[in-house]
């Protein structure tokens, strides 16, 4: 490549990343509440953690117990971010800031990958625009989730995973980023099998173990680091929960469907066929110029069916990426396929733009996000003035609660109890230590000596309010999870 050349593609890539970095932090509301996704509640509480000193807890809960299985490298680069800018809500100005500069991060670097393949330099900036501009991408911004840092880490994988060189320093540090990769998300694992195979596809077995053995060796040293030095720490009684109540990995599936309910309806299925079509041809084209992306991006295809949805978001920056290779590369093998290769190019991007600006990024999301997030700005105020710092309520949104106000909170299981359920429901809150409910739906304010009662301290029109509870001098554990 000539230095005019490079120049001009530097000034491209540049450009597009500050677009990119701008885009990310449109969707962002000011009014959003964290925490009512789930997740993003809980990595923000195992921040503020690391950030005090208190290693890898749950230190919203009374126990404090170790978040065992939670992908800690997220937490932990945010409470990095923490400790430079403690003061909550206020960093969260800087906390989105990091989320939109990771994603520009990452589309610098998908481009840079994608001119090392020789694509046209115009299909590469089109793609990564469209592809870092997808609605549920952006949308993950405003919940402070860990998929921004997942792409990126990914990214870099698949940067040194594809080079086109022998050194085992490329298998070195594809291996280290994969299981970086498995530190910041669940699905992150998938990076390991796919730069391993990367490296296999070109006969390179012994990069290939290389990268598999430094990969598994980062997930260990990472667990041991982040979670070993909790278990080995001084401090109180250790208790050890099972995540899958408490992690709020459960809650991703529904808000997956959310965020693609902000898409267009079913005019998107006139795109779906010709744009899958494109990118498995682009994926067949580069195989073997990028055996590690083209595995990647099957293996995540292949792990639909198993939920991993997130990483879904994540690879759409390479697929918007393949689309545009297989129109490319359709073109080039006829030229009798030119023109039907620029009209399925030019169905996808119409529709997908006029989806796009017709409904704004995460529009719909974003709006129900804003009236829950209306509802419990005047609960956690309430609960600020209201509830001695002793409290422990007991939330469907704990991790909320918690940051809003500095109680110690429960997980709690909404549901709308009948009189005899309440009974029930209030003896056991009151054997976890909970002395207060705060719940979307109306409690019947009735009770008996041995139960305990709920006490309505204040109820929006809705019906949602704080309970005080409180509870018989003994109560008897019934055994059921909150």
């Amino acid at each position: 490549m000539s230095s005019t050349n490079y120049h001009t593609s530097a000034i491209g890539a540049r450009v597009v990343t500050l677009l990119v970095f701008v885009i990310s932090l449109w969707p962002r509301d000011a009014d959003v509440l964290v925490g009512l996704s789930g997740a993003d509640g809980l990595n923000l509480v195992l921040a503020k953690a690391l950030a005090g000193g208190d290693g890898l807890r749950f230190v919203h809960m009374p126990e404090a117990p170790i978040a065992v299985g939670f992908p800690p490298l997220h937490p932990f680069l945010v409470g990095m971010a923490w400790r430079a800018w403690p003061a909550f809500p206020e960093n969260l100005t800087l906390f989105r800031l990091l989320s939109a500069a990771v994603l520009a991060g990452a589309a610098w670097l998908v481009i840079a990958h994608a001119i090392r393949l020789a694509v046209p330099r115009l299909a590469v900036y089109a793609s990564t625009l469209l592809g870092f501009s997808y609605v549920p991408l952006l949308s993950v911004g405003v919940l402070l989730s860990e998929e921004p840092l997942l792409l990126l880490v990914a990214a870099v994988a698949l940067w040194f995973a594809d080079r086109r060189d022998d050194r085992k320093s490329s298998a070195f540090l594809a291996g280290t980023f994969a299981g970086l990769a498995a530190l910041t998300a669940q699905w992150g694992v998938i990076m390991i099998p796919a730069v391993a195979i990367g490296f296999a596809t070109r006969r390179r077995w012994q990069s290939s173990g290389v990268c598999l053995g430094v990969a598994l060796l980062v997930v260990l040293v990472g667990r041991m680091v982040f979670w070993g030095a909790v278990v080995g720490g001084a401090g109180s009684e250790i208790a050890v929960t099972d995540l899958a109540p408490v992690s709020g990995f459960q809650s991703d599936a529904t808000v997956t469907s959310q965020l693609f309910n902000a898409l267009p309806g079913r005019s998107v299925l006139l795109v779906v066929v010709p744009a899958v079509a494109l990118a498995v041809w682009g994926a067949v084209s580069i195989a073997r110029e990028a055996p590690t992306l083209v595995s990647v991006v099957a293996l995540v295809v292949a792990g639909i069916p198993l939920g991993f949805h997130a990483i879904q978001w994540v690879a759409i920056p390479w697929f918007f990426l393949l689309c545009a290779i297989g129109a490319v590369r359709l073109g080039e093998s006829s030229p009798r396929f030119r023109m039907p290769g620029a009209v399925l190019v030019s169905l996808v991007g119409i529709v997908y733009l006029w989806g796009a600006l017709s409904t704004r990024p995460g529009t719909a999301f974003l709006q129900e996000l804003s009236d829950q997030s209306a509802a419990y700005s005047k609960v956690v105020s309430s609960i600020a003035a209201e509830t001695p710092e002793t409290a422990v309520i007991a939330s469907r949104h704990d991790a909320l609660v918690f940051l809003y106000t500095g109680r110690r909170t429960l997980r709690f299981r909404e549901f709308q109890p009948t009189a005899e359920d309440a009974d029930a429901r209030i003896r056991l809150l009151c054997n976890r230590g909970a002395t207060h409910v705060l719940a979307d739906s109306r409690w019947p304010e009735t009770g008996n000596a041995g139960s305990g009662f709920a006490v309505a301290m204040f109820r929006l029109t809705d019906g949602f309010g704080l309970y005080r509870i409180e509870c018989p001098d003994s109560a008897e554990d019934d055994g059921d999870a909150i």
